[in-house]
């Protein structure tokens, strides 16, 4: 249930609706600590806010994954961390700059 929330969260980030994003954010944080979808979508949610800086420590927290709770993403977490650092991915509070290719 927590990787849903996690889930919905990012996509609300992500479709420029931050405000709604907060909900089932913080129920994803309650019910998945640490786990690397849940990291996945705070990072998107840092970069939401102009926040580069903490939006690669989130993937990096998720690419480490010490229970391993989610090996199928590691390869999305690397990939969206290597186009946050080279700026493909802009860091920008503006929602239409938050899409994925």
């Amino acid at each position: 249930e927590g990787q849903e929330w996690a889930g919905t969260s990012e996509c609300l980030i992500r479709m420029g609706r931050t405000h709604e994003a907060a909900g089932p954010l913080d129920q994803a944080k309650g019910l998945i600590p640490g786990n690397p979808y849940l990291l996945r979508a705070v990072a998107w949610e840092a970069l939401s806010r102009g926040d580069r800086t903490a939006a690669l420590a989130c993937l990096d927290q998720g690419i480490l994954d010490p229970r391993h709770d989610a090996p199928e993403i590691q390869t999305e977490l690397r990939e969206l961390r290597d186009r946050i650092s080279t700026g493909a991915v802009p860091s920008s509070g503006h929602p239409s700059t938050l899409t994925q290719e």
